[in-house]
C-alpha cells in the first residue's frame, strides 16, 4: 500500500509540474485574446505532447505495416520499411513516408470492400466523332510526321530497312496489327497496360480479374522477340499512304505508333523518380555507371543526387549513349525513327486532347486502361511544363544547358520540341 500511495503521489506531482511548465509556457507566449497565429502554436503544442504519449501504438503499428502493404515489385514499401531501420528519417521525410504507407493501406481496404472497376469500360462520349477537333487532331499528327522525315535521309529514296530487327523496346500485339516504341518517361506505362489486355482478352481472360505487375512489364518486352522474321516485316512494312492522316478509314495494314516528350522535361521527371531518397534504382545506377558518384557534390534533402550534379553529369558524358540509363537514353537512339515507318507521334504533353482521335485511328477504343501522358498534376512536370523545365534549367550554368541541348539535339530536330537559351521557354507540345 505504502510502495503503492509513493507512486500516485509521484505521478501527481509530475502531472502538476507539467501542468505548471505548460501554463508558464502558455502564459508567457499568450495574451488575454490571442491571435490566430497562436492559437495555432497551441493547438501544435498540444498535438505534439499527444503524439508522444501514443509513440508506443504508433510504434507497435508500424511494425505490422508489412503484413499490410500488398507486394509492390519494383521498389517495394515493405524494403523502405526496412531501410529505415538502418537509416535516420529527416522527420518530413518520415511523415511523408507514414502517409504514404497509410494511403497503400487505405486502397487495398477499399479494393476488399468494393467490386473492382471494368477498366475496359466502353467512353461512348470521349470515342465520338468530332469532325472539327478531329481534323485539328490529324493536322498535329500529320505535322510531326513530316517533321521526322526530314530528318530522315532514307525518305528521299527507298523509306525504311525492309529487314526485320527485333527491337526490345517494341510492344507488338499482332493480332490487331500494333507496334509501340514505347519511350519511358513518355506515357509508356499506360501502353504497356493496353498491350497487356490485349493479350489477356486475346487469351481468353478477364484483365478485371487481376492486376498489372512488373513481370507484365517483361512480358510486354518479349513480344517483339518472340515474332516471326515474316511478321516482324510485315509489321515495319511501309506502303503508301500509311501516314496520311485525313484518309478515312486509314489504310495502313499496321500501325505504327512512337512515343515522344520534350527532353528536357523527360530528363527532369526522370531524375525526380530514379532519385527520391528510398529509390534503389539509384543504387544500380551507381553501380552501373561508376562515374556518376563522382559528380554527387550538393546535398539534396529530397533526392540521392541533386539536379544540378546530374546535369552535369549528363551534360559531360551524354553524348556516349552507352553512358546513361535507357530512362536518360536520347528517344531517337531508343526507337530509331529513321529505321522504322512509325505512322504516328505522340507527344505527351498533348495526349489528353489526341486520345480519342488517335485511339480511334488505331482501333483500340474497346481498351480503356486510363492512359497517363502528362496530365495537371500527374507528374514533375505539371499542366505548364514550359514553367517547370524553366525552373530547373535556370538552376543551371549557361554552358551545362548549351551541353544538354547538344545530347538531345536529335530529338528536338526530328520530334519539332524547342528551347530559347535567352528566355529559357520551351515549345513545341503541340
Amino acid at each position: 500500500m505504502i510502495r503503492r500511495r509513493r507512486g500516485i503521489l509521484l505521478l501527481s506531482g509530475i502531472s502538476i509540474s507539467i501542468f505548471f511548465l505548460l501554463h508558464e509556457k502558455i502564459s508567457s507566449n499568450i495574451s488575454l485574446s490571442p491571435s490566430n497565429e497562436q492559437i495555432v502554436q497551441m493547438h501544435e503544442e498540444f498535438e505534439t505532447a499527444d503524439k508522444s504519449l501514443e509513440g508506443m501504438k504508433e510504434a507497435k503499428k508500424e511494425s505490422s505495416l508489412e503484413e499490410e502493404i500488398p507486394h509492390i515489385k519494383k521498389e517495394p514499401i515493405n524494403r523502405k520499411l526496412k531501410n529505415s531501420k538502418q537509416q535516420t528519417l529527416p522527420r518530413h521525410q518520415n511523415e511523408e513516408m507514414k502517409e504514404n504507407i497509410n494511403k497503400v493501406k487505405n486502397e487495398r481496404l477499399t479494393r476488399k470492400a468494393t467490386p473492382k472497376k471494368n477498366i475496359l469500360t466502353q467512353k461512348s462520349q470521349l470515342f465520338q466523332a468530332d469532325p472539327e477537333n478531329d481534323a485539328k487532331t490529324a493536322a498535329r499528327f500529320q505535322k510531326r510526321v513530316k517533321t521526322m522525315k526530314s530528318r530522315c535521309p532514307a525518305w528521299k529514296h527507298s523509306p525504311f530497312k525492309k529487314n526485320w530487327v527485333v527491337n526490345k523496346n517494341f510492344l507488338i500485339n499482332y493480332p490487331r496489327r500494333l507496334l509501340i516504341c514505347a519511350v519511358p518517361k513518355a506515357g509508356s506505362t499506360s501502353w504497356h497496360m493496353t498491350i497487356w489486355a490485349m493479350r489477356r482478352i486475346q487469351a481468353g481472360l478477364d484483365p478485371n480479374t487481376t492486376y498489372y505487375t512488373y513481370e507484365d512489364t517483361v512480358e510486354n518486352h518479349h513480344t517483339a522477340e518472340k515474332l516471326s522474321t515474316n511478321k516482324g516485316k510485315e509489321m515495319i512494312y511501309y506502303n503508301e499512304g500509311d501516314d496520311d492522316m485525313y484518309l478515312n478509314p486509314p489504310t495502313a495494314k499496321a500501325r505504327r505508333l512512337l512515343l515522344t516528350r520534350h527532353p528536357f522535361a523527360r530528363m527532369i521527371s526522370g531524375w525526380h523518380q530514379k532519385f527520391l531518397p528510398y529509390s534503389s534504382y539509384a543504387d544500380l545506377m551507381f553501380k552501373r555507371y561508376p562515374t556518376l558518384k563522382s559528380y554527387v557534390r550538393e546535398k539534396d534533402p529530397n533526392h540521392r543526387m541533386s539536379w544540378k550534379d546530374f546535369a552535369e553529369f549528363v551534360a559531360d558524358t551524354g553524348t556516349r549513349p552507352q553512358s546513361l540509363d535507357y530512362h536518360f537514353t536520347p528517344t531517337v537512339e531508343i526507337c530509331k525513327p529513321c529505321d522504322y515507318a512509325y505512322t504516328y507521334i505522340l507527344k505527351a504533353e498533348s495526349v489528353d486532347i489526341d486520345e480519342s482521335w488517335l485511339l480511334r485511328r488505331l482501333n483500340i477504343t474497346d481498351i480503356d486502361v486510363g492512359r497517363k501522358g502528362v496530365p495537371p498534376g500527374g507528374s514533375i512536370v505539371n499542366a505548364n511544363p514550359s514553367d517547370n523545365i524553366k525552373k530547373h534549367m535556370s538552376q543551371l550554368k549557361s554552358s551545362v544547358r548549351r551541353k544538354l541541348y547538344d545530347v538531345y539535339k536529335e530529338d528536338f530536330l526530328t520530334f519539332g520540341y524547342t528551347f530559347d537559351f535567352r528566355t529559357l521557354n520551351s515549345g513545341g507540345f503541340d
